[in-house]
């Protein structure tokens, strides 16, 4: 219940701070244009996934990941796993963060405190 509370609290808190809509949103590119950009986002399998663990820790029956693994040739993308420590015969809860909505990203000690809070709720 407590864990409900506060991730409505975070979400009103981060929706009162929010910039008007983003005016790309409301009209996308076209078709044709869009189908452009496909082959910037294709993964090339050829290509070494690299995966790298940064850090990791584990608190209060949460342990989180640091890692890196690389998108492109050259291009590295960091994240932040988030998951229940093992127990057992239970599906563990997990959360994943590429990046966020701020300068911070996935970094923001908002996803700090709140992703933990989120594992342990399930």
């Amino acid at each position: 219940m407590k864990a409900g509370a506060l991730l409505l609290l975070f979400c009103s808190l981060a929706a009162h701070g929010q910039k008007p809509a983003d005016e790309w949103l409301a009209k996308p590119v076209d078709d044709r244009t869009f189908r452009g950009y496909l082959d910037f986002f294709v993964y090339d399998h050829q290509t070494p996934f690299d995966l790298r663990v940064i850090d990791q820790e584990e608190q209060e029956g949460v342990r989180q990941e640091h890692f890196s693994f690389q998108s492109t040739p050259g291009v590295k993308v960091f994240a932040r796993f988030y998951r229940a420590a093992a127990r057992p015969g239970e599906k563990r809860p997990a959360l994943i963060w590429l990046h966020g909505g701020s300068a911070a990203g996935k970094d923001a000690p908002a996803f700090k405190v709140f992703s933990p809070v989120l594992v342990r709720a399930g």
